[in-house]
């Protein structure tokens, strides 16, 4: 049953994350046109500039609400205690976010340029903090996260394609996003009830969370810092158009990583209870099974990513961004990176209260990031850009093993990692065979991914590969029980 629960819950995240990104994929593809690379460039800096600002707001509370709920979600009086002191303690520094944000945008005069965009967008800190997720991934309701966020998307591509159509709309763009958020969000606290009950929060026991929240709000920085410093280092040092090139090279490899993450991302909250419950030995187990299955998938992806870089961009973006094809195509090996490092230090170590060196790990990868964005963007702009963000991840990644050898046989969970290469081969065979064969970018990718998949995973099949023999197994099961 916990096995169904989990193959369910990663459905459900499956489905909210291919909502996430497939719907702003096509409206990213329509406003791309409409708005060109200058446009792009302006919305993305505000959304990147308002990134640094709501990583304050909510300091570290999503990844210790997520553990410090999961911990207590048999307990409903517990978890009706945290919540409430956590929810309190988002709203103040979330006040607090607001105060120095308008403070930054006194004396700023780059942020300035784009303060009625940053404006816009600052509203959605709030709207995050009412939304409660880490609450609901915490109890692990996978299904209603699913059904919100399929909701935001739909309102938000119906609203941009009827009402976006020139330049000028930029403004509107946004204010669509900001809109479509308020309203699923609202009902937030609303649907919480299902999982706690009222209990007035007491300011005095705030100071119990400040610490470990604090840790994990510097493991947060670093992060936001690692993931926006680029787009917001590109718009100083290399203007609009650079920024709008490299964001749509990113958002490939955005979509490959949340689409991977996904299914893995469920894992964080059981991960908690295990270790709670002193079941140190299933936890490594279920994190063993969750970085084989991002290398069975993301491996091929990761290939298909780099080879088809020219179609994809000019199919969601156009002609006119046929400058972001060589980021993009360096972009691809973070869609393999990023999920792996996501995974070791978010789903594992923090479970394991192991912010310190969390810290430790994200501090240096955000420094090194900075002097490399500082090194390449002015002579490299996008490129140097994405350069930087695939050495910073290996970075990281390095970081990790050397951290958490002491706890975790990094060998062991990256055994069968050679299968994956070599089943890989025939991928790449087919890839450049048909964009060598065929000129129509959409029709050769379609018919790559036609080819390709079916050919890897019966190569994984033939060989016994035994992880995708238990993902088999647990999906037949899980149809049964159904049955």
């Amino acid at each position: 049953m916990k096995n169904n629960k989990t193959i369910s819950n990663s459905i459900y995240n499956l489905i909210r994350t291919i909502g996430i990104f497939l719907f702003p994929v096509i409206t990213f593809s329509y406003i791309s046109r409409i708005f060109q690379a200058e446009g792009m460039g302006r919305v993305n800096f505000a959304k990147s500039f308002i990134g640094f600002f709501s990583m304050i707001a909510m300091l570290g509370i999503r990844y210790y609400g997520i553990r410090e709920c999961a911990k207590r979600r048999d307990d409903k009086e517990e978890l009706s205690r945290v919540f409430g002191e956590l929810l309190l303690f988002n709203l103040i520094s979330t006040f607090a976010a607001y105060v120095i944000l308008y403070l930054f945008l006194c004396i700023s005069v780059k942020a300035n340029e784009y303060r009625v965009e940053i404006g816009l967008y600052s509203i959605t800190m709030f709207l995050t903090v009412i939304g409660v997720e880490w609450l609901f991934i915490a109890v692990e309701d996978y299904k209603y996260l699913a059904v919100r966020s399929i909701i935001i998307q739909v309102i938000t591509l119906l609203a941009v394609l009827l009402l976006v159509h020139g330049k000028e709309d930029i403004y509107l763009y946004i204010i669509i996003q900001v809109v479509s958020n308020l309203i699923v969000y609202a009902s937030g606290l609303i649907y919480a009830r299902r999982y706690i009950g009222f209990m007035k929060p007491r300011p005095g026991n705030l100071a119990v969370h400040l610490k470990p929240v604090m840790y994990l709000f510097l493991v947060m920085m670093s992060v936001e810092i690692f993931t926006n410093m680029n787009t917001v280092m590109l718009g100083y040092l290399s203007g609009d158009v650079q920024v709008g090139c490299y964001s749509a090279a990113y958002k490939m490899s955005a979509v490959i990583c949340s689409f991977v993450s996904a299914v893995t991302t469920v894992i964080m909250p059981r991960i908690a209870y295990l270790l709670k419950n002193e079941n140190e030995d299933k936890a490594k187990e279920l994190l063993k099974k969750a970085v084989q299955f991002i290398l069975m998938v993301d491996i091929p992806i990761c290939v298909g990513a780099c080879i088809y870089s020219r179609n994809f961009i000019f199919i969601l973006c156009g002609g006119s961004f046929a400058a972001a094809i060589p980021a993009s195509m360096i972009l691809a090996m973070r869609s393999l990176l990023s999920p792996i490092n996501g995974m070791l230090l978010t789903h594992y170590m923090i479970p394991r209260d192991r912010e310190k060196e969390a810290i430790i790990i994200t501090s240096l990868t955000a420094v090194f990031n900075i002097i490399l964005n500082a090194l390449l963007i002015p002579s490299f702009g996008a490129v140097g850009a994405a350069i930087s963000t695939v050495c910073s991840e290996m970075a990281e990644m390095i970081l990790i093993f050397v951290f958490v050898r002491s706890y975790l046989n990094v060998r062991t969970i990256f055994s069968k990692g050679y299968q994956y290469l070599l089943c890989v081969i025939p991928v790449i065979l087919i890839a450049v065979g048909t964009g060598l064969l065929i000129d129509n970018v959409v029709i050769s990718v379609i018919l790559g991914v036609i080819i390709a998949v079916p050919v890897y995973f019966l190569l994984l099949y033939h060989i016994r590969n035994e992880y995708l023999l238990e993902g088999i197994t647990l999906i037949r099961d899980m149809l049964k029980d159904k049955d």
